[in-house]
């Protein structure tokens, strides 16, 4: 299902938008994207190099992968993540697909189940060079509400990488999206958490850079 609002896609049990409320539709066809624009790796590190060793990219989510589970008697189990992640800086493109996904879960006595999802690992390309990204610092939640709904939250604050051998990578998420849903009969009891990264900027940086400027 597709957010024509947010221009983002979503599983196909969701009615609205998590993010804006807007009734989802089915997802447009739609040409495939164009293969990103091939940059030469050492023309890619002068540019890297030209703007005093580091760059900043706004990357934003435009697909989110969603999973909703349960276990007998009382205990829903939520997960959301980012499936992919795109943006741009001049004539670079850059697309992140997510590679490994993270879960986990939690029961407390007596009907209170909290899961948790995040993106673990991702790759893809930064002007057509490869690049691959792994977490360093995950954040969880965890909230209820009365009488036995649990809501458990995740998602990947920071990530760090490489591209080539002279290029480091490090992501950090700037906004995530959140939302909670509750079961219908015969599974009234059971709350569902959600929560995934939506945007963020991806700062690429000389590995050997002299220079302490961090910004554009």
């Amino acid at each position: 299902m597709f957010c024509a609002n947010c221009s983002c896609k979503y599983d196909e049990w969701l009615k609205k938008c998590p993010v804006c409320k807007t009734s989802l539709i089915e997802y447009p066809h739609k040409e495939p994207r164009p293969i990103a624009n091939i940059i030469d790796y050492t023309k890619l590190v002068e540019i890297v190099r030209k703007e005093y060793g580091s760059i900043v990219i706004e990357l934003s989510t435009d697909e989110v992968g969603m999973e909703l589970k349960w276990t007998f008697p009382h205990f829903g189990f939520g997960y959301a993540w980012a499936k992919s992640m795109h943006g741009r800086y001049r004539d670079i493109q850059v697309q992140l697909t997510t590679l490994e996904v993270g879960k986990k879960r939690k029961m407390r006595f007596p009907y209170l189940g909290y899961g948790y999802a995040w993106v673990q690992s991702s790759n893809g390309t930064l002007g057509g060079n490869g690049v691959l990204l792994s977490a360093s610092q995950v954040i969880d939640q965890k909230t209820w509400s009365f009488p036995y709904f649990g809501f458990g939250f995740a998602w990947t604050q920071h990530m760090h990488g490489q591209c080539g051998d002279q290029l480091k990578v490090d992501l950090d998420i700037t906004d995530y999206g959140r939302f909670r849903k509750w079961g219908n009969f015969p599974f009234l009891y059971r709350g569902f958490g959600f929560a995934w990264e939506r945007s963020g900027l991806l700062t690429v940086t000389l590995n050997n850079s002299e220079s302490s400027y961090k910004g554009l």
